[in-house]
């Protein structure tokens, strides 16, 4: 794809309000790494399933296609600022993100709408990205709260 094209591609797809979401999983070391993404979306409600599409070259990419346990956060208005420490490329991005270790080891960040906990059921290459389909396994609910949205190049809360 060329460049023009796919900055059109950003812009056009920036035009929509998008919902933010946490994607955060343990690494091999088992430290945690995680991802802020608006490419999260429900597949089935029987089995109950999520899709999400993470950077090929990230490191939350590494565990997904080893199909580790990964957990999806809906995050709420008031998480901005986790979402953007997620989104940068920085080594500890949880340094100064409110989480915890939940049951079974799930990274849990404190504030988020909603929790999925979810086991990878399929993992498929695409372009410069990875599709992961994940079969949600239990379900945390949150504070009663606006979301936190993505459109035009800002966070909005709706």
């Amino acid at each position: 794809m060329s460049a023009d094209l796919a900055a059109e591609l950003r812009a056009a797809f920036g035009s929509r309000p998008e919902p933010v979401c946490a994607v955060c999983a343990y690494d091999a070391g088992g430290e945690p790494i995680g991802m802020t993404a608006t490419s999260v979306t429900s597949v089935s409600l029987d089995p109950p399933m999520v899709l999400l599409c993470a950077k090929a070259t990230s490191l939350i990419a590494t565990p997904l296609r080893a199909r580790l346990p990964f957990v999806v956060h809906l995050l709420a208005a008031g998480q901005e600022e986790t979402a953007r420490r997620l989104a940068t490329p920085i080594d500890d991005k949880f340094a100064e993100v409110r989480h915890r270790a939940g049951v079974g080891g799930a990274v849990l960040l404190d504030d988020s709408l909603a929790v999925l906990h979810c086991a990878p059921a399929q993992v498929h290459a695409a372009g410069d990205h990875v599709v992961v389909i994940g079969e949600v396994e239990r379900i945390e609910r949150g504070p009663d709260a606006p979301a936190l949205a993505y459109h035009r190049g800002r966070f909005i809360a709706v």
